[in-house]
């Protein structure tokens, strides 16, 4: 009998992946999709994970991102921390970027079983520890470094977002 059955890894034959982007970089990022899933393929492949199909999405509203990411319409995206924080419950932050107010988060949905917690710790060291992953990071995001959440990081963003509510609040009224 092998043992170590229990202690395979099991992947999604693929990923659906959303990139929340501001307008302006919408018509750069959208001609770069092939590529940008080529290096997050070939991240993924550098970690010992390899997966049948990564396709990418792009989007210019982060609301609607979390909650297709919460509902298991794509497996992980990177968007606004701010739109996906109220539903920490419902989708792990993976990532969040090393700004004084984390303004970008890496986040996996938690919809789907095979999005085990081994794949999205391998799906995170894919990002930030492989030279493809850090070459995708930067073609999306810029100069942002990311790191793991702390709950110091989450609460700066859930106070960030609260603030932001109540601004949008008084505005209404």
């Amino acid at each position: 009998a092998d043992d170590n059955k229990a202690d395979e890894i099991v992947y999604p034959a693929e990923l659906m992946v959303e990139l929340v982007v501001e307008w302006e970089m919408a018509d750069t990022i959208l001609s770069l999709l092939d590529e940008l899933s080529d290096l997050l393929r070939t991240a993924l492949a550098d970690t010992g994970c390899q997966l049948d199909s990564v396709t990418l999405t792009l989007s210019t509203a982060g609301a609607y991102t979390a909650d297709s990411l919460v509902d298991g319409g794509i497996d992980l995206a990177i968007l606004p921390s701010v739109d996906i924080i109220p539903y920490e419950k419902r989708a792990q932050i993976l990532a969040l970027s090393d700004d004084e107010i984390p303004m970008t988060a890496i986040a996996v949905s938690l919809a789907d079983d095979d999005l085990s917690e081994a794949f999205r710790s391998i799906l995170f060291t894919a990002l930030t520890e492989t030279e493809a992953g850090q070459e995708f990071l930067s073609a999306v995001c810029g100069e942002a470094i990311f790191s793991a959440p702390t709950e110091d990081t989450l609460q700066v963003v859930r106070d960030y977002y609260k603030e932001l509510m109540s601004e949008e609040g008084e505005h209404e009224q």
